[in-house]
């Protein structure tokens, strides 16, 4: 390839995309960004659904315990409303009259039975809570979700800009060096070490593009926006240094961790599963009664209303009955001794599932937390060197223009300045994430005296 060729080769290549399809482009800040999600998110929507659901299940289950049931029931034989043929046989037809009975049945009530049927009640009682909490939990879970998206879109467009920057000083230099090579005040390696270092520029800059297209996609995804919608960010990141402490987070855990919560309600039902499978081993008789219905029969001939509790008889009895049965052979073990084993193995396997959850939620408290001060120290130290980079990449800058230091050196500084820049965002970001994970982790909504709604600070606002 000629040198000339070499040269003009490229100067279009920042151009491939400009007649992209136009993206629908829309302005979002944090707080519109959660609140949209609660709205109009899908899974927040069928976890509205499930949560309806389970309300109108545990109605029943708490009717079923505590009211009477009293049913109306209607029932009807067979009436002939036409006939399309007459048959040869007539015994056994349909009625043209219609028959059949309307009965109001008062139900059967177990009086007294040592209590099995309220510890089936509590522990349904207790799955029904926790399936609750757990629902208001993933509604929680999604407003932390839009937060960490929220700023990983901020720290793209951040990087994408930054990788603008270090396009603009590469294809500066390189359009500079293209003319000077030609009068032959450079060498050709110095122009070759410019064109790479341009094109590593584009390549850089069109995935930083590309990684903001996606992470776009992602967030209109959450928001139920029109596939392709472009964000343009009404808020910067407000950056909070992490306030509170061990103690505090590890506290707040132990009560509010959502596996700890899931452990304990394993743990209480287990509990009452095992005491029921004790009392069922043993002949405790049931005091139950029967209240009847009454009945109104009617049809050709027949028209009376009876009022009955069993077959032929009347009589209000509370009756006692006992029934348990005990393996001798086969499964469950001689007089069901493996079942309530079994039962008693599940009791202590819930226990030891609690304890296992304390222990791994307060480590990862431990370590978000110390991660959190990683990121925080880098950010430091990162702010103060980006300053000194700048300065230097601005020196080297003016030597290099003025033949006073090698392109070489040039390279490297405005790189290091770039990478830097890049890393400061990439630590702002990954501090913001992790004070999320450590929100999940101990199960609370925002931190005490700081919600995440305040880590975004106003474009518009800071700059007026």
């Amino acid at each position: 390839m000629s040198q000339s060729k070499a040269q003009t080769q490229g100067s279009y290549i920042q151009g491939t995309d400009r007649f992209a399809p136009k993206d629908n482009y829309k302005s979002l800040s944090l707080n519109y960004s959660i609140e949209q999600a609660l709205r109009k998110n899908f899974d927040e929507k069928s976890r509205q659904f499930q949560s309806d659901i389970l309300d109108l299940n545990w109605s029943d289950t708490k009717d079923d315990f505590w009211m009477p049931k009293i049913q109306l029931t209607l029932s009807s034989g067979e009436q002939r409303v036409g006939r399309l043929r007459r048959g040869s046989k007539t015994t056994n037809g349909a009625d043209r009259l219609p028959g059949g009975y309307l009965a109001l049945s008062l139900g059967e009530y177990t009086l007294f039975n040592w209590g099995k049927d309220y510890l089936a009640y509590l522990n349904e009682k207790e799955a029904y809570r926790r399936d609750s909490d757990s629902i208001k939990e993933k509604r929680r879970e999604l407003k932390h979700l839009i937060v960490s998206k929220y700023f990983q879109l901020y720290y793209y467009n951040r990087v994408l800009s930054i990788n603008k920057t270090y396009l603009r000083h590469a294809s500066f230099v390189y359009r500079l060096n293209r003319e000077k090579v030609t009068q032959k005040k450079i060498s050709r390696q110095e122009y070759y070490q410019s064109r790479s270092q341009y094109l590593k520029a584009q390549n850089i800059y069109h995935e930083a593009k590309n990684n903001l297209k996606v992470a776009n996609e992602e967030m209109a995804n959450l928001l139920d926006d029109p596939s392709g919608t472009q964000y343009i960010l009404a808020d910067e990141l407000n950056y909070k240094k992490v306030k509170i402490t061990k103690y505090e987070a590890s506290t707040m855990a132990k009560e509010s961790n959502p596996g700890i919560l899931d452990a304990k309600a394993n743990v209480a039902i287990a509990k009452r599963e095992y005491e029921i499978t004790v009392k069922n081993n043993l002949p405790l008789p049931k005091f139950s009664i029967n209240l009847g219905a009454y009945q109104r029969t009617f049809g050709q001939n027949v028209n009376s209303t009876t009022y009955s509790t069993r077959a032929g008889n009347s009589d209000l009895d509370i009756v006692a009955t006992v029934n348990a049965t005990w393996s001798i052979t086969g499964s469950g073990g001689l007089f069901n001794k493996r079942t309530t084993n079994r039962g008693h193995i599940e009791k202590q396997l819930f226990f030891n599932k609690l304890a296992q959850s304390q222990h791994t939620t307060e480590s990862n408290v431990e370590l978000r937390l110390k991660n959190l001060k990683h990121f925080e120290n880098q950010i430091t130290i990162l702010e103060a060197r980006n300053v000194t980079l700048q300065k230097t990449f601005d020196v080297v800058l003016e030597n290099y223009l003025n033949k006073k230091t090698r392109y070489l050196d040039f390279e490297n500084t405005l790189e290091d300045l770039i990478d830097s820049d890049i890393e400061f965002e990439k630590f702002r970001f990954l501090h913001v994430n992790e004070k999320v994970e450590l929100a999940k982790e101990i199960g609370i909504e925002d931190f005490p005296g700081e919600n995440f709604e305040s880590l975004g600070k106003s474009v518009t606002g800071d700059n007026s």
